[in-house]
């Protein structure tokens, strides 16, 4: 995973810790014009929805440059791992945030398309309602990659299409692999 490079110690301990199947959340920017909370909770339920239903993520993962901490604190509720430490790749410094997925499904479940909360600084009462999740991942199922052929042979959920996104998805392979061999899921967000 690419959170490695700078983050394996804090990254390693998550690792450790019984059941969790991690989840990295990489390239995943924004046009600074784009002031459009419909849009950004959209792709992250997309993510979501691809993470835990395809590869049964359990925890997600997310480096950030410190001055985007807040934001990924107050909209989705991810927590700090560790201290700010330098990405060279990027030669920025980077937080890495952490977010059960469990945490995720419950937000979703309590203000998923839910107006009378759409003043509150979250996300998610702009994420999609069930029926509309069920949707797109029937959509992510058509798109006939592996990984998700796969996650439909085990998980066969009757669902109706939703109108497509325009968005492009793809994996992106991962060397690290937890103790247990599972492997982890990088997803990378392309334009």
């Amino acid at each position: 995973m690419a959170v490695d490079r700078a983050f394996r110690d804090e990254v390693d301990g998550l690792r450790d810790l019984p059941g969790v199947k991690l989840c990295e959340l990489t390239k995943f920017a924004f046009d600074p014009d784009v002031q459009s909370k419909e849009l950004m909770a959209a792709l992250f339920h997309i993510v979501f929805v691809y993470g835990h239903r395809t590869h049964g993520c359990t925890d997600l993962l997310i480096e950030v440059n410190p001055r985007h901490v807040r934001f990924y604190e107050a909209m989705l509720g991810f927590r700090r791992v560790g201290a700010v430490k330098m990405n060279d790749g990027v030669a920025a410094p980077a937080q890495l945030m952490w977010l059960k997925v469990a945490a995720i499904r419950e937000q979703i479940n309590h203000f998923a398309n839910r107006p009378d909360h759409l003043a509150s600084r979250s996300l998610y009462p702009f994420f999609f309602s069930p029926a509309d999740e069920a949707g797109i991942y029937r959509r992510l199922t058509q798109a006939g990659t592996p990984a998700v052929a796969e996650a439909t042979r085990r998980d066969r959920d009757d669902v109706e299409p939703v109108p497509s996104s325009g968005l492009r998805r793809r994996q992106e392979p991962t060397t690290s692999r937890r103790s247990s061999d599972q492997p982890e899921a990088a997803i990378l967000l392309t334009a």
